[in-house]
């Protein structure tokens, strides 16, 4: 069956901002540090109201521990953005802003290939299971910290399709929460698959410091990826996540990476 011109046009599209800015790449020459509680985190975390430090590597073998994250084989891409942000609620509150899927509709990021800002998600909502055709309201705060699986959809920008996700929060007390999510269905840009589930992986880990001021470190490792990806969108599409939940303008210049 032949694609839609318009299909195709977003296609070559796509392609060409891939590989357009997949030269000239800056990789970090130290290993990503996860916050254990003990060790300086690389990137470290940027001072609150700063922009966020961010680091990526390329090939990465292995992974410390307290990344949460196992590797067969070597990621593709890793890339890692870490700040500080001042909130004067609880992490059940915190924990609410992630489980609210439906309002990442509303998420831009500064796409690398346009020169613009663009939306995140053109669909997002959360599901009562793996199954895309179950719809649910947002999650709760407390079914976030819960440590059960939880499955949501979303059909970003690039990808064709709805895609499926599954999050689960791995530890969390009252000064911390660490959330883990990873793709369970195919992502695909028509007839190339982009990732193959469970190959997009992402960590977040958001702790109290002191009083109302909270460290945020998000890791996303990218495996058996299809096509050359751009690690400038990978942490753009982080930082927008990040201005999301704390509460930074979304599209507020300059944006992390150009």
């Amino acid at each position: 069956m032949l694609w839609k011109s318009g299909r195709v046009d977003s296609l070559k599209q796509f392609l060409l901002g891939i590989l357009s800015v997949f030269v000239c790449e800056a990789y970090a020459a130290e290993p990503p540090a996860c916050p254990d509680g003990k060790t300086t985190t690389i990137p470290p975390f940027a001072s609150a109201g700063k922009a966020p430090s961010v680091a990526s590597w390329k090939k990465l073998a292995s992974l410390v521990p307290s990344c949460q994250v196992s590797l067969q084989s070597s990621a593709d891409l890793t890339t890692a953005l870490a700040g500080r942000f001042n909130f004067d609620g609880t992490t059940e509150e915190l924990a609410e802003r992630l489980g609210a899927v439906s309002e990442t509709e509303d998420l831009v990021y500064w796409s690398i290939s346009n020169s613009s800002w663009q939306s995140l998600a053109e669909k997002a909502f959360a599901l009562e299971s793996r199954d895309a055709k179950i719809r649910r309201t947002d999650f709760s705060g407390s079914e976030v910290l819960s440590g059960e699986t939880l499955y949501l959809a979303q059909n970003d920008s690039r990808s064709w399709g709805l895609n499926v996700f599954e999050m689960k929060t791995i530890s969390t007390s009252i000064d911390h929460i660490v959330l883990k999510s990873q793709n369970r269905s195919r992502i695909r840009f028509g007839p190339i698959t982009v990732f193959k589930p469970e190959s997009a992986v992402s960590v977040l880990f958001i702790h109290r410091e002191k009083e109302n001021l909270w460290t945020y470190y998000s890791l996303s490792v990218l495996k058996d990826v299809g096509v050359p990806m751009s690690r400038r969108s990978v942490i753009n599409r982080q930082a927008a996540l990040y201005r999301h939940l704390v509460g930074v303008p979304l599209d507020k210049d300059p944006p992390v990476a150009r």
